[in-house]
């Protein structure tokens, strides 16, 4: 809306693209992938810090062994945030299929982070108005 009051036809292409890049490239089920390979990622690498810590162990050596474990115990946090992160955009992703099939949305599919984005804006607008707008953000008429 900015860039388009005061004419700012560079901040408009460049907006422009943007959206068409997210039209294009960012479906649920490639972010789903991408997450998926980045859990797969990680677990290889838990195994790898837990094969790092045994062989540690194995050399007796104090100081190795608690610099194994702390890079192991890192390596499972991360784990454990990426599987997490996983369990939301599934859900996410679950919700936005509901929301295409019951056609409360006129039967558009929309991608997780649209229903994220919807979340965060009903949220946000709850706490300050008991009349909330439910609608996705780009469906609300702009004020």
């Amino acid at each position: 809306m900015f860039a388009k009051a005061h004419d700012h036809a560079g901040q408009i292409a460049g907006l422009e693209q943007a959206v068409r890049n997210i039209k294009a490239n960012c479906t649920d089920e490639g972010l789903l992938k991408e997450q998926k390979e980045r859990v797969n990622k990680l677990r290889g690498e838990v195994d790898e810090r837990l094969l790092a810590l045994q062989k540690a162990r194995v050399s007796g050596k104090p100081g190795k062994v608690a610099d194994k474990q702390s890079k192991l115990e890192q390596a499972q946090t991360n784990l454990l945030e990426a599987q997490r992160e996983l369990g939301e955009l599934n859900r996410l992703v679950k919700k936005s299929r509901v929301h295409s099939m019951s056609g409360d949305q006129k039967g558009r599919d929309y991608p997780a982070f649209c229903i994220a984005s919807a979340e965060v804006t009903a949220g946000a607008s709850a706490q300050t108005s008991p009349s909330a707008d439910l609608r996705f953000p780009h469906e609300r008429d702009p004020r």
